[in-house]
């Protein structure tokens, strides 16, 4: 959906990316969103989105106009059309990137243990599947062993290819 001068959902975690084509487009991938915003751009442009090489929709979009698709984790590539031909694209590469994953955890009752084993398991599965870089966060992270994935610290700087936030209970 085209949402025309609507506030971004506020994250506390910033990404890092927002990336650039012809100083005209602006892209990020956080707040549950892969979004894209037209800022003095010239006409309008059919902007298509493509999550692990699957069509997932497109609008056409102007300056001061911005459009998304609800985010999931994949390598996503936006193109950019005007007047029946492609004039840029932007390809979120994963490959030995570093992507966050904000899990929400249910509060463990007096005696349980959080799911960590579930963490490392998906940790697994996103390192084996794009070769990136897997980083959590939840309440307390930094107090646990994710080894062979990092969590989230007070004072970290990475450049996030994506943020995801992820249920676990």
């Amino acid at each position: 959906m085209v949402k025309h001068g609507c506030s971004p959902k506020l994250v506390i975690i910033k990404q890092n990316i927002n990336m650039e084509i012809n100083k005209n487009w602006r892209i990020t991938f956080n707040g549950g969103q892969a979004k894209v915003s037209g800022i003095d751009v010239d006409g309008v442009h059919l902007v298509k989105w493509y999550c692990d090489g699957e069509f997932i929709g497109d609008y056409e979009l102007g300056d001061g106009n911005w459009g998304a698709y609800p985010l999931s984790l994949g390598d996503w590539k936006i193109e950019f059309w005007k007047d029946g031909e492609k004039v840029g694209e932007y390809h979120n590469d994963l490959n030995d990137a570093p992507v966050l994953i904000i899990a929400d955890l249910t509060t463990p009752k007096p005696g349980k243990r959080l799911p960590i084993e579930m963490l490392i398991k998906r940790g697994n599965e996103l390192k084996d599947k794009y070769n990136c870089e897997v980083i959590f966060y939840f309440k307390g992270s930094e107090q646990y062993d994710l080894s062979p994935f990092k969590t989230l610290k007070m004072n970290d700087e990475y450049n996030f290819k994506l943020i995801l936030e992820e249920n676990y209970g």
